[in-house]
């Protein structure tokens, strides 16, 4: 069976080295990414499943990214992670298209790896209804 190809991106490296860990031992491919401008590259490179991207960023940020790698696969389940939840923050990533959006620190591990599995079936759910609508 082929590992899902996730893509994490963060300016921080702490959280990055994180995410990988917990994501690779859950069994998923992980690359890393520390700038969403990297993030684009490595999406023009590679095919992955799911991408995890920090909402603040030098330069580009989380948002800007989301729509960017929507254009390219507007099936791309994508979850976003933040340090400052608001309201408006919230609405904008879910406008944007993000399919969810997490707080840090990831201290809730176990809700963290959900949220990555949810987003995982999301994906193979629309790609199962495509092939549906395709026969």
């Amino acid at each position: 069976m082929m590992k899902e190809r996730i893509l994490v991106v963060d300016d921080e490296e702490v959280l990055r080295n994180l995410a990988k860990e917990v994501l690779s031992e859950e069994g998923y491919q992980v690359t890393l990414a520390s700038s969403g401008e990297e993030a684009l590259e490595q999406f023009k490179r590679n095919s992955f499943h799911l991408v995890i991207a920090d909402l603040k960023m030098p330069g580009m940020d989380g948002i800007e990214l989301l729509k960017k790698i929507k254009e390219q696969d507007k099936d791309m389940q994508v979850i976003l992670l933040t340090s400052y939840l608001s309201p408006t923050t919230a609405l904008s990533s879910l406008e944007a298209g993000a399919f969810w959006y997490l707080t840090k620190p990831l201290d809730d591990i176990s809700i963290f790896t959900e949220k990555v599995k949810l987003a995982l079936n999301a994906r193979k759910k629309g790609n199962e209804s495509k092939t549906w609508e395709r026969n």
